[in-house]
């Protein structure tokens, strides 16, 4: 019986291979939330973009306007895409929105833990770091008139500088759906 289940286990492992690839894949994220939706009540319907929150962390070869304006329109996208309305920050809304995008060579994963609190954690090992970059999004809610941030969310992935403009926007809607996907529909 013990040499019939040692035989066994050979013929079984004989079919089993490891292999290693060292590949990287630009659809990896790795995203990390914390915090409390709770105050996402049924009353919660519009929301703004912070004001001062939103920051750009970039090299002077990416255009930071740019980027930071294609952040903000996936961001409006998926919540008016959940039922939320956007109005300005003078209108009173219900939650503001603040965010952050930073390669790595402008924004260290130790920088980014001291200030949001969060690390993502996304190794670099065995990368081509002459054609990709690690890439950082945060965006955290706010309920109004509060100086914390009741949910964040950090998402990272290897950035790429010479996509097309189309391709970033579509990978940018891809993480930003990603990020909010546990922000409550209306």
């Amino acid at each position: 019986m013990k040499f019939l289940l040692t035989v066994l286990c050979s013929l079984l492992l004989a079919g089993c291979v490891t292999s290693t690839n060292n590949a990287p894949t630009t659809n990896n994220l790795s995203l990390l939330t914390t915090g409390d939706l709770s105050f996402l009540t049924s009353n919660t319907r519009y929301f703004a973009i912070h004001p001062a929150i939103s920051k750009a962390y970039l090299t002077d070869d990416i255009d930071s306007t740019k980027l930071m304006s294609q952040f903000e329109t996936a961001i409006t996208e998926q919540m008016v895409n959940k039922g939320y309305q956007q109005v300005s920050y003078t209108q009173s809304p219900d939650i503001l929105i603040g965010f952050g995008i930073a390669t790595e060579s402008q924004l260290s994963d130790e920088r980014i833990l001291s200030k949001v609190g969060l690390s993502a954690g996304l190794i670099m090992e065995g990368v081509d770091t002459t054609k990709y970059e690690k890439g950082s999004v945060v965006i955290a809610l706010f309920a109004p008139n509060q100086q914390l941030p009741r949910w964040k969310a950090l998402a990272q992935g290897l950035t790429k500088q010479d996509r097309s403009n189309d391709i970033r926007q579509e990978r940018i809607n891809r993480v930003i759906r990603s990020m909010l996907k546990s922000v409550p529909s209306k």
